[in-house]
C-alpha cells in the first residue's frame, strides 16, 4: 500500500523574484499522485498598480512599528505583484496538474475576524500579545488584522487555494 502525501504551502511568504523557483521546489520531493495545496493572496483583478485602492491594499504589508513577527507579518509584497492568472500560467508551464481552484477569501476573512476578536476578548491571547509587543503593538496587530479582513470581505484582496496533483511519472 502506497501512502500518498498531502502538503500545504502559503506563497505569501515567498518573495516575488523566487516564485518560480519555489513552485519548482514544491513539486520535487513528493511522489507521483501526491496532493499539493497552494494558498496565496493577491489583489482583485480590477485594481490598478499604484492606484488609491492599491495603496489601501498595501497597508497590511507595511513594516510594523512595534516589531510584531507573526507568520502573517513575514509576508512579502508578492500579493501586490501577482494575480491568479500569473500563478496558474506558471503552474501550467511547470507541467502541474491543477485539480481545483477555490476563492477562499471569506474563510480567510473569518479567520482574521476571529483572531481580532480573540486578541480583544481572550485574556491569554491579549496578555501574550501585549507582553511580546507592548500595548501599542497589540493595538497595531488588532488594527492590521481587522483591516486585512475588511479588504478580503470587500473583494479588494482575494485569497486563492489551488490544489495540484503531482503527475504520474511516464514509463
Amino acid at each position: 500500500m502506497v501512502c500518498l502525501q498531502s502538503i500545504s504551502i502559503d506563497l505569501d511568504v515567498v518573495p516575488y523574484r523566487d516564485l518560480e523557483t519555489a513552485l519548482r521546489r514544491i513539486q520535487a520531493p513528493y511522489q507521483a499522485g501526491s496532493l499539493i495545496t497552494i494558498e496565496f493572496s493577491c489583489l482583485a483583478s480590477d485594481i490598478a498598480f499604484m492606484s488609491t485602492q492599491f495603496i489601501l491594499c498595501a497597508i497590511p504589508l507595511l513594516p510594523r512599528a512595534f516589531g510584531s513577527r507573526t507568520k502573517r507579518n513575514l509576508r512579502t509584497s508578492m500579493l501586490l505583484l501577482t494575480r491568479l492568472e500569473t500563478i496558474v500560467m506558471l503552474l501550467l508551464s511547470l507541467s502541474c496538474r491543477i485539480v481545483c481552484v477555490d476563492n477562499v477569501s471569506y474563510r480567510q476573512a473569518t479567520i482574521l475576524q476571529t483572531l481580532e476578536t480573540e486578541l480583544g476578548s481572550n485574556k491569554n491571547k491579549r496578555v501574550d500579545c501585549i507582553n511580546n509587543f507592548g500595548i501599542a503593538g497589540w493595538r497595531e496587530e488588532r488594527f492590521m488584522v481587522a483591516w486585512e479582513a475588511a479588504l478580503l470581505i470587500s473583494g479588494k484582496l482575494v485569497r486563492w487555494k489551488i490544489i495540484l496533483k503531482k503527475p504520474q511519472k511516464l514509463q
